[in-house]
């Protein structure tokens, strides 16, 4: 896994030294990109007589876009990511949250220029758990690896599949390139767990 995020993110970075060089006047109705970066996530535990915040974890998240530019400042956006979450416990050196997860996002484009123009973007995701594994403290002093999702063969696993909230962020598109930030937060309060997660991208706008 670590070659395919290497790979990936010289990739972006060639594709920035390549695309840097071209102006940013045409603007296609429908344009695709691809992204990669890191995510920096967390899980709130809460229940009707505690609220307990746990530690940050990193990950990583890769995918695909797709802009549907509906006039100069205004476009939607939609794709594909995988997206790695989770958080640490006090007993639990690491939980792995992975995800296949679809944005649908309004976007505000405002040019700086022919070459640079600054964004803005809120909507929501949804989310589709495909993998992760909790890594626990046992009796005998060593570690236990179980699965993270409910309908596992593991009876005790404690999230659910499927996940949902809002996502809002900004970026700086130079040429075919963007950098950016966005921060996604579960909206399925009143549920046990609730996940955070900042992400940092780069990437590359065909």
């Amino acid at each position: 896994m670590k070659k395919l995020i290497t790979l990936v993110l010289f990739s972006l970075c060639f594709c920035m030294v390549c695309g840097a060089q071209e102006n940013n006047t045409e603007q296609k109705a429908i344009a695709f990109g691809v992204r990669g970066g890191l995510n920096v996530a967390n899980h709130v535990s809460m229940s009707f007589v505690t609220y307990d915040e746990y530690e940050w974890i990193c990950g990583y998240n890769f995918g695909v876009t797709c802009d549907f530019r509906k006039s100069e400042n205004f476009l939607g956006r939609t794709g594909l990511f995988y997206s790695a979450k989770g958080c640490k416990e006090t007993y639990v050196p690491y939980t792995h949250l992975n995800y296949l997860e679809m944005p649908v996002l309004a976007v505000y484009q405002k040019p700086m220029g022919n070459l640079v123009s600054l964004e803005l973007q809120a909507g929501v995701y949804f989310a589709y758990g495909v993998g992760g594994e909790c890594k626990e403290d046992n009796m005998h002093g060593g570690y236990d690896y179980t699965p993270s999702f409910k309908d596992s063969d593991y009876k005790k696993a404690q999230y659910k599949r499927f996940d949902w909230g809002w996502n809002v962020g900004a970026g700086v598109n130079i040429g075919h390139i963007y950098l950016g930030g966005a921060y996604e937060v579960s909206a399925l309060f009143g549920k046990r767990h609730t996940n955070h997660c900042w992400m940092f991208d780069l990437g590359y706008t065909f």
